[in-house]
């Protein structure tokens, strides 16, 4: 894990965890059309667990982004390079007769690596699970929670288009959207501007 503090190495936070979850709100909701930041980094310096080595950390561990999505939908977005111990992971979509809320317990390792639970409002302040149908979890029961889930799923996505049975989705041009949404994020929070 001692790489994702190095922001130079390119596998850092912003990239790989904030990027899973950015890629997952704007899947959802749309892409950003404006945005505004602040990227920090508040840890400057961590002990590697297991050898007590101290490290540098060069990379971002906090993360805010406003804006307007495609369609005029308003988002915020909050990455912290810590655990929260409080909320885990949560993302709320608000809609006119209900809200989703997305989320996962305290201590997860981002929105790809978490076992995720999706609610529905039914009142003031109560949530219903919502059931996610069988039919889209492909991978065996084995492998169906966390990393082994993501991971599997994908796999067989990439079997199935070289087998001509669907389309390989995403691909490398939405992972180049993505980044470029990355660099407008950083860009935002370097110049102060909304971008």
């Amino acid at each position: 894990m001692t790489y994702l503090q190095d922001r130079s190495s390119g596998a850092h936070f912003l990239s790989i965890p904030g990027g899973h979850s950015i890629d997952a709100l704007c899947w959802l909701l749309g892409e950003y059309e404006m945005l505004s930041a602040t990227v920090k980094t508040a840890i400057t310096e961590l002990e590697v667990v297991g050898t007590g080595e101290r490290i540098r950390r060069t990379s971002a561990d906090q993360v805010l982004v406003s804006g307007e999505l495609a369609g005029g939908v308003v988002a915020s977005v909050r990455l912290s390079g810590a655990s929260s111990w409080g909320t885990g992971i949560r993302l709320e979509i608000s809609g006119d007769k209900s809200d989703l809320v997305v989320s996962a317990a305290a201590g997860g390792r981002g929105i790809q690596m978490s076992d995720l639970r999706l609610q529905k409002t039914v009142g003031k302040a109560e949530h219903e699970a919502v059931e996610v149908p069988e039919r889209y979890f492909t991978v065996p029961p084995a492998v169906a929670a966390r990393p082994p889930l993501n991971v599997g799923q994908a796999y067989l996505h990439l079997a199935d288009a070289i087998e001509g049975k669907g389309d390989l989705s995403p691909d490398f041009g939405d992972a180049v959207a993505r980044h470029r949404t990355l660099d407008r994020i950083e860009e935002a929070a370097r110049t102060g501007k909304r971008i």
